[in-house]
């Protein structure tokens, strides 16, 4: 049988390997506790870099966006005015068809009075073929109206090369446009 001694120590003793025990135990889970609190730091500071990269990504979003937003109105903008521009020249372009048009009747007209004055003119020297046996006041009257003939078809020929420099011209200016 145990000794009063040795019974008083026993408990003493397993209180004392107990506590050893407990505190082994509390060191154990205190350094558990320790890399835990450690690897929640390191998370919760990458979990801040992560955020905080997310934020400066969604600020570069916006700020992207709202350059994205600009120049699309840009972009708007230069449409309308290529829209205007565009339909000014389709406005000018309908005016120089137009003159084209008008030209070209006047052309039409003026061959017509070309033809005619040549049909004169035709006249003109068959008149004078006969009139040469007349008198010298008509020869000096026929010569008068030969000089002025031939002033007035360099006018016409001049008038007429103007006219056709002039279509050539908003032809090549159709074509181009």
């Amino acid at each position: 049988m145990p000794t009063l001694e040795a019974a008083s120590t026993s408990p003493l003793k397993d209180k004392y390997l107990e506590a050893v025990r407990s505190r082994e135990n509390s060191e154990r889970e205190i350094k558990s506790l320790k890399v835990q609190l450690k690897m929640a730091e390191e998370t919760r500071d990458s979990v801040r870099r992560d955020l905080m990269d997310a934020h400066r990504r969604f600020r570069e979003g916006e700020e992207a966006k709202e350059t994205q937003r600009k120049e699309n109105m840009d972009l708007r903008r230069t449409l309308k005015d290529e829209e205007m521009e565009k339909m000014s020249l389709e406005k000018t372009v309908g005016e120089l068809r137009e003159k084209v048009k008008r030209v070209e009747s006047e052309k039409i007209e003026l061959r017509g009075s070309n033809e005619e004055l040549e049909k004169k003119l035709r006249l003109c020297d068959d008149a004078r073929a006969k009139a040469t046996t007349e008198a010298m006041d008509l020869r000096a009257r026929l010569s008068e109206v030969d000089a002025q003939r031939l002033e007035t078809r360099r006018e016409l020929q001049e008038s007429l090369r103007q006219v056709y420099n002039f279509i050539t011209f908003i032809v090549y200016a159709v074509i181009v446009l």
